[in-house]
């Protein structure tokens, strides 16, 4: 890939992830923080969650496989082809 784009708080919203906001009391810290989630697929399935803004460097967001240690992603090029990918496949009928 030529010229990696970084991904940005506004890609996250546009690709419809959930805000969700962890309050200071929730945690036992110092301050509230949030980090946006979505799901793969409707109801079950893998999501995809980003870090928390907290760790978010130079605006610059990562979006990690979730329960898949050490797999992320950061440019939003390979974040948008793996959901419309995955958005793709085909459930076996039940």
């Amino acid at each position: 890939m030529i010229g990696k784009i970084e991904i940005e708080e506004q890609d996250l919203i546009d690709l419809g992830f959930k805000l969700v906001i962890v309050s200071k009391h929730e945690h036992g810290g110092d301050n509230d923080f949030y980090y946006y989630v979505i799901n793969l697929f409707d109801g079950d399935g893998p999501c995809l969650i980003s870090n928390a803004n907290d760790e978010v460097i130079n605006s610059k967001w990562k979006v990690e496989l979730f329960d898949y240690d050490g797999f992320y992603f950061d440019d939003i090029q390979s974040l948008t082809e793996f959901m419309l990918a995955a958005r793709n496949v085909q459930r076996k009928k039940k």
